[in-house]
């Protein structure tokens, strides 16, 4: 009778042990599983919704089994979204200090990403240009006016392949703004657009007759104009296509403004064929009014894509 009697209480102990393990499992299956599910294990204390161990055991198979099975995937679209969120969070964190630094450090970089060939070519044709045309003799006004103007609308339209990024599109959160990088890919290429073409001013008015009349700031103004259009349209280009593609609508878009503002009538002359005379002071009055518009088109362009 007392065998009989010991072993009941050594069954009735193991069926307590083993309902408390059961309970201790379903709670570390809950704390481990419950953020992301979306029927969270039943409950131990509601009545008939108990799950045995061997029920929980053969779920947390079946998670594991579809775990590895996203796993196998290379970067599926849950991965891409968590990536891009904890980028974002690491560039909001940015102080304004640390946005500056991370702009200036960003030049050597941008400046290697840019496409220099379109500008080399051209500034190797102005340099040839300014000094082969009339070759061994003084040049005339007119000549070297019209020099100055091919040279500084061909300058305009390849400093606007400085703004093709084959990778934009591909690139997630960055440590500064777009407007900071394509600012910096402008920056960049008009200064060099404008180095060459001042260094062809200077071959040019070395070779002018001495006492000639030729305006640095006049010019300057036309070159302004033509290098902001160029770099306008293209900036426009990159907000809807990428490739080299923008650029040559940017160089398409630049050439018919100019033409369009070479065709007017006679009274409304905006590119005077000579130096002082005429409409000379009138059009140019028009051009320093007017060269702020292509650098606020540029600016909102440039603006960050939503």
């Amino acid at each position: 009778m007392s065998l009989t009697i010991g072993a009941r209480e050594t069954e009735e102990r193991q069926t307590e042990e083993r309902e408390a393990e059961g309970h201790r499992t379903e709670g570390r299956e809950r704390a481990r599983w419950t953020a992301g599910s979306d029927a969270p294990p039943a409950s131990a204390g509601e009545p008939g919704t108990r799950r045995t161990p061997a029920a929980l055991i053969l779920a947390a198979a079946r998670r594991t089994r579809a775990v590895l099975i996203l796993a196998r995937t290379r970067r599926t679209p849950a991965s891409l979204i968590l990536a891009g969120a904890r980028r974002t969070r690491a560039v909001l964190a940015l102080t304004g200090g640390q946005r500056i630094r991370a702009a200036l450090a960003l030049t050597w970089p941008l400046a290697r990403a840019i496409d220099w060939a379109p500008l080399a070519a051209v500034a190797v044709f102005t340099a040839a240009l300014v000094s082969l045309v009339e070759m061994g003799s003084e040049l005339s006004a007119g000549t070297a006016l019209d020099l100055m103007r091919v040279g500084g609308a061909l300058l305009g339209g390849a400093a606007a392949f400085a703004l093709v990024d084959p990778v934009a599109t591909n690139a997630g959160p960055a440590p500064v703004p777009r407007w900071v990088r394509q600012g910096l890919r402008c920056l960049l290429a008009g200064a060099v657009a404008m180095a060459v073409w001042l260094g062809a001013f200077a071959v040019v008015v070395s070779r002018l007759p001495r006492g000639q009349l030729f305006p640095l700031s006049d010019l300057l103004v036309e070159a302004v104009v033509c290098l902001g259009a160029g770099l306008a349209a293209a900036a426009t280009a990159t907000r809807f296509t990428s490739g080299r593609q923008l650029a040559l609508a940017a160089v398409v878009a630049q050439l018919m403004l100019v033409l369009a503002t070479v065709l007017l009538p006679a009274g409304l002359q905006l590119w005077p064929p000579t130096c002082g005379y005429g409409h000379w002071y009138e059009a140019h009055r028009f051009w320093l009014v007017m060269s702020p518009l292509p650098l606020l088109w540029l600016a909102a362009a440039n603006r960050d894509v939503r």
